[in-house]
């Protein structure tokens, strides 16, 4: 499930996703169709489960691009019978407090957010400060945190 926003950075973070979950999935020869697009809310990824359920009933493995749309895809999952685990993985993005609560408790990936707020906090002052005059990009890794969807 791909998550979609007006925002710039905000859209940017999902689209980003969504290409890095179609080129894990290219890479292993796997198809990359099954995507829905959600809204970052538990609303929007009750709607998205429900589309992809339709489309692909036989699903049994999810990477929902945020915490609160897998929210919203563990309820549909559930009301329509469907075991998490057992039947249906599912992996969310972001680590919110909510992942830990969910039923069954969300495997989820966390950005490494003091990290990414220490980068841009010393390259902000590096601007201002004058010591620095272009944009160097830096990639850090994000931790899976394993608990019961998977």
């Amino acid at each position: 499930m791909a998550a979609s926003r007006r925002a710039g950075s905000s859209r940017r973070g999902a689209v980003d996703r969504l290409t890095g979950w179609r080129e894990v999935l290219q890479g292993a020869g796997l198809p990359d169709d099954a995507v829905e697009i959600g809204d970052f809310a538990v609303a929007g990824g009750a709607a998205a489960m429900e589309r992809i359920l339709a489309a692909h009933p036989d699903v049994d493995g999810l990477f929902v691009a945020s915490d609160l749309m897998a929210e919203g895809a563990l309820r549909v999952l559930a009301a329509h019978g469907r075991d998490v685990p057992r039947d249906v993985s599912v992996v969310g993005f972001d680590n919110l407090a909510t992942a830990a609560s969910t039923v069954p408790p969300l495997t989820t990936v966390q950005n490494p957010m003091v990290e990414m707020v220490r980068g841009a906090t010393d390259l902000l002052l590096d601007l201002v400060g004058g010591r620095g005059d272009e944009i160097a990009s830096q990639v850090l890794s994000p931790a899976l945190v394993e608990r019961d969807s998977v």
